[in-house]
């Protein structure tokens, strides 16, 4: 249920809700005070005697709820006609409302990333590694999603050496290894995750790769040799219930240290709908 635009005439009691009985009210337009009360019919005037809940004035926003089944809010302007926006809990605005004060520069809109507001719930989970990788050799991670999806927010790679290569594979088989503890994003209110980290397990199959690898050339002069916190890739969604395989494969002849970051939110997705 969206929003209405409800039109008050001065001095008329006006019905602002019908079955809705939790939600908010918006004085968009009209600098007349608004008189509010929650009644099963129309109120005849106002006076001394009427039991008003609420008044209003232009800008205000109020929430109204415990209304009772057989009774509705009803408004009344006062001084002049008014405009009001009336959004149920369930419903949003589809209206821009020109007077808000975002529109003529006295207030900002606050905008976060998903990051944050996955942080912010709980829902955003971290874990590092710092390792030796041999000339040419790899280091193997199975990442096993539980029942939710996943969202890998990207990988930060650091490394010593002349580069290496980052890859997922998805239906990946094993066998062995230790479940590696990993971290939430908030030490205010994490919820446990349903994901598992596993290191030091065999492959026996790979799978199939899930993404276009990454290439992290590094740089070979004494003066500045490696390359630090680069992002491997981008935002990538694991399946529930899945073995990935992430791999780190080093592109150099000699040894090199490798540092490994990620962080991810498990969970439904908002999108598609």
């Amino acid at each position: 249920m969206s929003s209405t635009l409800v039109a008050l005439t001065k001095q008329v009691w006006t019905q602002i809700t019908t079955i809705d009985k939790v939600g908010t009210v918006r004085h968009s337009l009209g600098t007349s005070q608004v008189a509010y009360v929650v009644a099963a019919v129309q109120p005849t005037v106002l006076d001394g005697s009427t039991p008003t809940s609420i008044t209003s004035s232009i800008k205000d926003v109020f929430k109204y709820s415990g209304i009772s089944s057989a009774n509705f809010l009803w408004a009344y302007a006062i001084n002049d006609d008014v405009s009001l926006v009336v959004t149920p809990e369930t419903g949003f605005s589809t209206m821009l409302d020109l007077t808000a004060e975002y529109f003529n520069g006295t207030r900002a809109i606050n905008t976060q990333s998903y990051i944050e507001s996955n942080a912010k719930r709980g829902r955003q989970h971290e874990s590092s590694v710092l390792a030796t990788l041999a000339g040419l050799a790899s280091r193997d991670t199975i990442f096993l999603t539980g029942a939710l999806p996943v969202s890998l927010k990207g990988r930060v790679i650091s490394h010593t050496g002349g580069g290496i290569t980052a890859s997922i594979f998805t239906g990946a088989t094993y066998t062995g290894g230790t479940q590696f503890i990993y971290q939430n994003a908030s030490d205010i209110n994490p919820v446990a995750g349903l994901s598992q980290i596993i290191v030091g397990s065999t492959i026996l199959t790979d799978g199939t790769l899930a993404f276009a690898p990454t290439y992290l050339i590094g740089n070979l002069s004494n003066q500045g040799k490696g390359g630090s916190n680069k992002i491997a890739g981008t935002e990538n969604l694991l399946k529930p219930n899945t073995a990935y395989l992430l791999r780190i494969e080093s592109l150099d002849n000699q040894s090199q240290e490798v540092s490994s970051f990620i962080t991810w939110y498990e969970g439904d997705l908002d999108l598609p709908q």
